[in-house]
């Protein structure tokens, strides 16, 4: 299953991220992808063999490196099954 990683490290599975936190995160992916994400790499374990890279992300680059299908099928999901309650409380109510 996947997981969301809040701020502070937390993993979320997507599933029990409420709607407006899952809306809230798709669009900050579609404004990512618009004006571009800064990458920042850097590591190593010793002055000798440190290294740092930075690039930027655009487009579709974004939404991949986000995951952003992930969350769109995760919204997806949540969308039709409130359609199907819907239908099945109208059948309900007229008596089929």
């Amino acid at each position: 299953m996947r997981k969301h990683r809040t701020r502070d490290g937390t993993l979320i599975p997507l599933s029990k991220l409420t709607d407006v936190h899952l809306a809230n995160i798709i669009s900050n992916i579609e404004q990512c992808a618009k004006y571009g994400l800064t990458v920042k790499l850097a590591g190593g374990d010793s002055p000798d063999t440190f290294y740092y890279d930075e690039y930027i992300l655009r487009g579709r680059d974004v939404f991949d490196h986000m995951g952003y299908k992930f969350y769109r099928t995760e919204q997806r999901r949540r969308i039709l099954a409130c359609r199907e309650a819907r239908r099945l409380r109208k059948l309900k109510r007229s008596g089929k």
